[in-house]
């Protein structure tokens, strides 16, 4: 099944110079130190993204940073209202709450001296709500460019099945390297085409 899904005609996609230019700037947004709200906001986004349109969770994180979550004390009924524009928006308010709690362990594995695998491997097991997607997605915003981001694009342009486990979604990251090095690109740059293609948003609204 792997290797008949993976075949090199289905997955191609014709990439321009101009794609891959715009992919890399689109990408080098996320380079740089971010200060230690910025990084939980980025983690809050990660924690709502599971099932939930870009533009719903850009909306939700942007009335937490009006509230400046980061800061204040919300209640659950407040984080209910903020958030609702996401999907399971309940169960989410519970999962920004505890994560707002370990936060300070959380950094501790953001900037631990490690490889991007190593980190998402221990997000994934730490933090209530970050799967194997969610965690790459939170670390290629915090300027990790060698993890794939699985998605229903990323899904549709290797013509393959959702992942069941962490080993398929790690076997399925790694075609999607290979198909990366094939490009002369990273991870987060072809992710980056295969995510505009896909979902026809501007370049100016990769700020997440």
């Amino acid at each position: 099944m792997w290797k008949k899904a993976f075949s090199e005609k289905e997955k191609r996609m014709k990439i321009t110079k101009r794609d891959k230019t715009e992919a890399a700037r689109a990408v080098a947004r996320f380079d740089g130190k971010k200060s230690l709200e910025d990084i939980f906001y980025n983690l809050c986004f990660a924690i709502l993204a599971p099932q939930t349109t870009f533009k719903s969770n850009i909306k939700a994180v942007a009335t937490l940073r009006e509230i400046d979550f980061y800061k204040n004390d919300v209640d659950l009924p407040r984080l209910h209202d903020v958030v609702r524009s996401t999907r399971f928006f309940r169960q989410k308010s519970d999962r920004l709450l505890r994560a707002k709690k370990q936060y300070l362990k959380i950094l501790d594995v953001i900037f631990a001296e490690e490889e991007s695998i190593e980190k998402r491997r221990r997000l994934v097991k730490m933090v209530k709500g970050i799967g194997m997607k969610a965690g790459s997605h939170l670390l290629r915003n915090l300027g990790h460019k060698d993890l794939a981001i699985i998605d229903t694009h990323v899904i549709k342009y290797l013509k393959c099945e959702q992942p069941k486990n962490t080993r398929d979604y790690l076997r399925i990251e790694e075609t999607f390297v290979k198909t990366a090095k094939q490009y002369n690109m990273t991870p987060a740059e072809l992710d980056a085409v295969v995510w505009k293609k896909y979902s026809n948003t501007p370049w100016e609204d990769f700020i997440y």
